[in-house]
């Protein structure tokens, strides 16, 4: 989208005419076109950071895994004889592998 901004722009196209057509506002716009005129082409990157940071180790992933695989009776667990996410996301909590998690 920001090429297209700084692609119309460069053809004469003026800001509200490139708000209308692209649902962004003016400000969008300006950010765009001054960001392209001071640094070139790697304005056009989006530079996206990685969200949230995990809230869970590799370590701790890889024994959730290994645990989901297992069946219940090799934890020792008779009252069922497969994992539901419930019961899975229960028996981490016991174990104390997490202090919480989501299904």
């Amino acid at each position: 989208m920001r090429a297209i901004v700084v692609l119309m722009s460069a053809q004469g196209r003026p800001a509200s005419a490139l708000k209308t057509l692209m649902q962004v506002s003016d400000d969008y716009v300006r950010q765009v076109v001054h960001a392209f005129n001071e640094r070139g082409f790697d304005a056009l990157d989006p530079k996206w950071s990685g969200g949230r940071p995990k809230r869970i180790s590799e370590w701790v992933r890889q024994r959730i895994c290994l645990i989901a695989r297992t069946t219940p009776a090799e934890w020792g667990i008779t009252t069922f004889s497969t994992w539901s996410l419930a019961k899975l996301a229960a028996h981490l909590e016991r174990a104390r592998l997490v202090s919480s998690i989501s299904r």
